[in-house]
């Protein structure tokens, strides 16, 4: 091979080398066979997008952006940047679907991505010139909302800075903080009260760890923990108690529970407190033998004046308070009258042997029958004595 074809041959291959970077570095997106499916947008304005910016479908790099073209005349500001995207492969654009102008990082560079939209909805020809937006970035979306809330915004500076004014001046709590030393001691001892609470907070924990103190044992103790176990058991008793009361009360059992349910007994408790109040209005007008206790002096002067007499010592009874003799003479009778019974009981003495002794009441009782007997036969007797005493008293 001469040197003409070593150069045709070493051009041949530099020139297949640079279409190769071309269409590796610069060009990507191309598609060797076929023809690559083209979407036709319109945007409102392009926002920095570029001819060569990428294209994502639902995130994945799908193609690239073929063309930009600008129609100043196009009435509708929404329509008036037009963009040519070209697909690596086909996709179904349906109804519900979103395509925007998006940042492709926070240092910059712009990207197109597109929702295709429900998997259910209906498809949109992939030839209909779709609709686009723009979505603003942090900077523009924090500048647009301060621009539409900028009397807001106005005010809250205007606030903040009254606000530092104050506090300058030494008005309100955060002001008297900063510009008053006795507030400030007074913050500064409260930092160091909370402080000695937190020690002593350690304190009590460390006791309570080491299981001094009630509530130390509390957590330490068994015994003390049975205890209140114990103790809520009783308690849990008390109120389970409490509550069949209650259900026995409703039920109308016992007393009360009668009292709440029957109407009759109701009725009569009530028929009786209003008679207790006619009594006690009758006793205050000073009607009846009460009335007249407590409504009438003459009866509380008798009152009185007996009991003057009783302890003077006046009367039998004023004798028998205040004279030992009679009580002493009472107290001998008492013992006489003692002395008397026990004789009785031990069968001592007629009377003794009469109540104790069961021989004599049955003697006695023999003696009634015999004379019984003889007072009868007495009775029979006695027309026959009558008549021989007229027969033989003629004679």
């Amino acid at each position: 091979m001469n040197t003409s074809n070593h150069f045709l041959l070493g051009l041949l291959f530099i020139v297949a080398l640079g279409i190769l970077g071309y269409f590796t570095i610069a060009k990507s997106d191309f598609t060797l066979f076929g023809e690559a499916q083209q979407m036709v947008v319109q945007f409102p304005e392009a926002d920095g997008l570029r001819e060569g910016d990428a294209v994502l479908i639902a995130g994945v790099r799908w193609g690239k952006v073929t063309s930009i073209a600008y129609n100043p005349e196009e009435a509708d500001m929404s329509r008036r940047i037009e963009v040519l995207i070209s697909l690596d492969e086909p996709i179904q654009i349906r109804a519900g679907h979103e395509i925007l102008i998006e940042d492709a990082t926070l240092l910059g560079g712009k990207r197109l991505t597109i929702d295709p939209g429900p998997a259910d909805s209906e498809v949109v020809p992939i030839e209909t010139i779709f609709q686009g937006s723009v979505q603003l970035n942090v900077i523009e979306a924090a500048g647009e909302l301060i621009t539409e809330n900028s009397e807001g915004v106005t005010d809250a500076i205007d606030g903040i800075r009254d606000l530092v004014q104050g506090v300058q001046a030494g008005e309100g709590t955060m002001g008297k903080l900063f510009s008053d030393d006795d507030l400030a001691g007074e913050v500064d001892r409260a930092v160091r009260s909370f402080a000695e609470t937190g020690e002593n907070l350690a304190i009590v924990s460390e006791r309570l760890e080491k299981g001094e103190g009630t509530m130390g044992k509390l957590f330490a103790s068994d015994e003390m923990y049975i205890s209140l176990q114990g103790i809520s058991e009783d308690l849990e008793t008390l109120l389970n108690e409490a509550n069949a009361a209650v259900a026995d009360l409703r039920a109308g059992k016992g007393t009360i529970g009668a009292l709440m349910t029957d109407e009759e007994m109701s009725s009569d408790v009530k028929v009786g407190l209003r008679n207790l109040r006619e009594i006690i209005e009758r006793a205050n007008r000073g009607e009846g033998t009460l009335g007249k206790i407590l409504v009438e002096d003459k009866i509380a002067v008798d009152i009185e004046t007996v009991m003057n007499r009783l302890a003077s010592g006046e009367g039998t009874l004023g004798r028998l308070f205040a004279e030992d003799q009679v009580y002493d003479d009472i107290e001998r009778i008492t013992a006489d009258l003692a002395d008397v019974v026990a004789t009785v009981r031990e069968g001592r003495g007629t009377v003794g042997k009469l109540i104790m002794e069961e021989q004599l009441y049955y003697e006695i009782l023999k003696a009634v029958s015999l004379l019984t007997r003889s007072l009868e036969e007495y009775r029979e007797a006695a027309p026959i004595s009558a008549m021989t005493a007229v027969i033989f008293g003629a004679f």
